[in-house]
């Protein structure tokens, strides 16, 4: 969510003591209680930016399409669905 629809910030040092996404980060990324805290606090920061705002709208957006492709009956979401369950005989 946060890299692909850009509706969403990524934790890194929540999930493992290095990011694996993250390389090249040399930097050290353990993960203890005040490291933890520091990101946790980036973050809160950054969603009350542009940055935060635009995230914000960007999830807003794709809830709306996501209502509107599920309430059409003849909507992508329920032809697709209905595609897949065909296929494997559901």
């Amino acid at each position: 969510m946060a890299r692909t629809i850009d509706a969403g910030f990524e934790f890194t040092k929540m999930r493992v003591d290095r990011c694996p996404l993250n390389t090249g980060n040399t930097e050290d990324t353990t993960c203890d209680m005040s490291g933890w805290e520091r990101e946790v606090q980036a973050i809160l920061d950054a969603a009350f930016t542009e940055t935060g705002q635009r995230k914000r709208e960007n999830a807003v957006r794709i809830g709306e399409n996501l209502g509107r492709a599920w309430a059409e009956k003849d909507g992508r979401a329920r032809v697709q669905l209905n595609e897949f369950l065909d296929l494997v005989n559901v």
